[in-house]
């Protein structure tokens, strides 16, 4: 579409003379036939008429009443301009104030009185900040309309869909190339598309082409505001009250001339947005407590779909869902969050029947609002949490970190926490400094050694980093992963400190200067934002013992590590439904025992299993001849764990693990022994 000179059809030269329609945004009622607005877009010529901006040269007039204390300001003038009572003029002044100093002003002014060469204005010696004036001279400018053919009326005009008492949309998509809105205050269950391709212009050829813009309002028996759009096969448009599928004609694209609007059910859906996965849509049901899918169905060319919360519809019974948002990367994962403050998670892999719920919480806090931000390799899922830390209300946005840890050192398995690195290769702010052991007598285990660093790194301010303090450690890491390192006994200066060696350090570490070393302290701070918490802490891949976070936000460690984690305690459970058998004979009411299970894990560590959550029996895993402090490795397999167990109907299996380590557990095969007859 042209907008601007002229365009060759192949037979006919057309000049552009204008545009078909234009928009203004009202800001003033001035009668019952006048208003005063802003054009949003160019007007049509045939509707505008000229405007002729005149100046006229003014000179300030004595003071009009000398005995008011606000002293209203008069001007002289020259010429006769149409000016009245009432009408607002453009000043642009300049004057001399007491100081002799020349000042500019420029401001709109009211017209008080009109007297021959004289007009008094609305303003006071208080307008310019000055008590008096010694000159003043500027011009007065003056919006009139001159005459002509153009500005005639016009009777094809409309009050505008959005703004106003009308409201503006509140759902946003797009579709075939078009910005789709809907859903105003005014117009509830009203589409507004784009013209393809111009995602701002809504306007329409005359005659119409089928890239212009497309409007409908939904026909139905119900007044049901649409919530919702979800570019599929076909647009699929959800409203309070059921889903529509909306196509060209023949399943074509859309166009003015070409809509079909067909319903396909009458679930209705809830004002948050419905989430697309592979080739399926999932939508949360007009009350807020079910979880609908919707797929295309080819025999009946519709869209429909199943509740995939029927098999924990006790997580929804009395609760709604007030946010959601979809993890595709790793685990294809829908994370909900509750009324309550309860984050529910719905790991959702169609092609292979998976539709598994699980719940979360935190410690002394509530979930708020969740999203997923694309963060290669992986989606990542944050949280705003609502917790009482120390008598006050602390709102944090939380990350959830990977669950792919190929190092157990960075294995972060805590709620709200920090971490710590000490190593020099990950703290290039630092400026590289070296480290040498030197001065060993037997380089020995508990042997004393001189500490030398080419930097400032000792027991400075605590602004600084790093700080090494006295109880402190510095590290070498071998080959093998073997931890060589020496506590600070004493410091000589910034740059020397006196420890003593933990294990015999190897020739390779004598009287050398080290790149890499780490500095692993004896206590770590910055926690702020967990005071007076107990808390769990992973050092170097150990589970240290939990410690409560003080005033000043700092815990100690129960041994030194330059790799930390520190937060609140996960308690992971898992039970299993009762027992039963798919046997001709009823096994569900029988009376059973379950004194062994088996449980396949991947990559995991320590967990416990009973059968309730008060009686749990350990199983844990210390692969043989891994050295003493270094990080037991992740067992693969099956952990295979004997319980102290009761005769009971249900014959359940509980498990559990609160440590800050990675579980993942594949299967869980009980031995059960049935009562007889």
């Amino acid at each position: 579409m042209n907008t601007t000179g002229t365009w060759n059809d192949g037979g006919v030269i057309w000049q552009y003379l204008g545009p078909p329609f234009g928009s203004i945004l009202v800001t003033k009622i001035v009668d019952s036939t006048h208003i005063q607005g802003i054009p949003q877009t160019r007007l049509p010529d045939l509707t505008v008429m000229n405007v002729a901006t005149t100046t006229y040269p003014i000179t300030a007039a004595s003071v009009v009443n000398p005995a008011n204390f606000d002293q209203v300001l008069g001007f002289t003038f020259s010429g006769s301009p149409a000016w009245a009572v009432g009408q607002s003029i453009l000043l642009n002044l300049t004057y001399t104030d007491v100081n002799g100093n020349t000042q500019a002003w420029q401001g709109a002014a009211t017209i008080t009185a009109i007297n021959t060469g004289v007009f008094q204005t609305s303003l006071s010696r208080y307008s310019f900040n000055c008590s008096s004036f010694a000159s003043m001279a500027g011009t007065g400018q003056l919006s009139q309309a001159s005459g002509g053919t153009q500005g005639q009326p016009t009777s094809v005009w409309a009050i505008g869909a959005w703004g106003g008492n009308q409201g503006y949309p509140s759902v946003v998509s797009f579709h075939q190339q078009r910005q789709i809105f809907a859903n105003t205050p005014g117009q509830p269950q009203t589409v507004w598309m784009s013209m393809t391709g111009a995602y701002l212009n809504f306007g329409q050829n005359l005659p119409i082409e089928d890239s212009d813009a497309v409007t409908f309002t939904i026909a139905s028996t119900q007044m049901n505001a649409i919530t919702g759009f979800l570019p599929m096969q076909a647009l699929v448009i959800f409203t309070t009250g059921g889903e529509w599928m909306c196509t060209g004609s023949n399943q074509l694209a859309i166009t003015p001339s070409a809509l079909q609007l067909v319903l396909q059910g009458f679930r209705g859906s809830s004002l948050l947005p419905p989430v697309a996965v592979g080739n399926t849509a999932l939508f949360i049901q007009n009350k807020g407590n079910q979880v609908r899918n919707l797929q295309y169905q080819f025999m009946t060319n519709t869209y429909a779909g199943d509740d995939v919360t029927v098999w924990a519809n006790h997580l929804f019974e009395g609760h709604t869902v007030l946010d959601w948002c979809y993890q595709q990367i790793p685990n294809t994962c829908f994370w909900l969050v509750r009324d309550d403050g309860m984050l529910l998670g719905l790991t959702y892999q169609l092609e292979q029947q998976v539709a598994a719920w699980h719940r979360h919480t935190t410690v002394g806090g509530t979930i708020e609002s969740v999203c997923v931000i694309s963060e290669p390799p992986e989606d990542v899922l944050y949280v705003l949490v609502n917790r009482t830390i120390n008598g006050s209300t602390l709102r944090t946005i939380e990350r959830m970190n990977t669950r792919t840890v190929t190092d157990i050192k960075e294995a972060f398995f805590v709620d709200g926490g920090l971490s710590f690195d000490g190593r020099s290769a990950s703290n290039p702010s630092w400026g590289s400094p070296t480290m040498t052991f030197s001065g060993g007598t037997t380089w020995q285990k508990g042997d004393i050694v001189t500490i030398q660093s080419n930097g400032v790194v000792f027991n400075i301010s605590s602004q600084n980093t790093p700080n090494i303090q006295i109880g402190d450690q510095v590290v070498f890491v071998g080959p093998d992963g073997t931890r060589y390192a020496a506590t600070i006994l004493s410091f000589t200066n910034h740059s020397t400190a006196t420890g003593q060696l933990n294990r015999a350090l190897p020739v390779a570490y004598q009287g050398l200067a080290q790149t890499a070393w780490a500095w692993a302290p004896a206590s770590v701070g910055g926690l702020t934002n967990l005071i007076g918490e107990t808390v769990s802490i992973l050092g170097e891949g150990f589970v240290l013992t939990q410690q409560v976070v003080s005033a000043a936000g700092t815990v100690p460690l129960s041994s030194q590590s330059y790799r930390v984690h520190v937060g609140l305690p996960i308690t992971s459970q898992l039970q299993t439904l009762p027992t039963n058998l798919n046997q001709p004979d009823a096994i569900l009411p029988k009376n059973k025992v379950v004194n062994r299970v088996r449980v396949l894990v991947d990559e995991s560590y320590e967990l416990w299993a009973g059968q309730d959550f008060d009686d749990l029996s350990m199983f844990s895993q210390f692969t043989e001849g891994n050295p003493y402090d270094l990080p037991s490795i992740s067992d693969s397999g099956f952990a295979d764990i004997r319980m102290t167990s009761d005769w009971q109907a249900e014959a359940v299996v509980c498990i559990q693990h609160t440590k800050p380590l990675p579980i993942s557990v594949l299967a869980i095969i009980p031995e059960v022994t049935f009562a007889a007859t």
